[in-house]
């Protein structure tokens, strides 16, 4: 069972840090928490003014202010918890991806005289 234990640990991590893989993982969803969280208010404000009829679509500062009045701040934030469901799994996958590649890609001896171009790689691959 050690055995078995060890080899699981090893497989965790990666070859430049000594935090192995789990460190980006949690870097990944926890920034993706964040940014739910920081960013849902305009997404809901957002969300409203594609839905409101034309004839009546204000401006963003007035549905803010009527959302607040009728809802309270709470009225910002309706449906957060499905989104951060989605956006921490999604950003831990990204960042972890992109930290596999920029390690295999600066190994690389292309990518060796350019560190660069493996960063660059990582970004578009992940």
């Amino acid at each position: 069972e050690n055995k078995k234990l060890a080899v699981e640990t090893m497989s965790m991590r990666s070859s430049a840090e000594e935090g192995g893989l789990i460190v980006p993982m949690l870097a990944g969803a926890s920034a993706g928490v964040v940014s739910r969280i920081i960013c849902h208010p305009i997404d809901t404000i957002k969300s409203k003014l594609q839905v409101e009829v034309v004839a009546e679509r204000g401006s963003w500062s007035r549905l803010l202010k009527t959302t607040l009045h009728h809802e309270g701040a709470a009225g910002l934030y309706r449906g957060v918890g499905v989104a951060v469901v989605g956006s921490a799994p999604a950003a831990c996958l990204y960042f972890t991806t992109y930290q596999v590649l920029k390690e295999k890609l600066g190994a690389s001896p292309a990518c060796s005289a350019y560190p660069f171009l493996a960063e660059f790689g990582a970004g578009f691959g992940a």
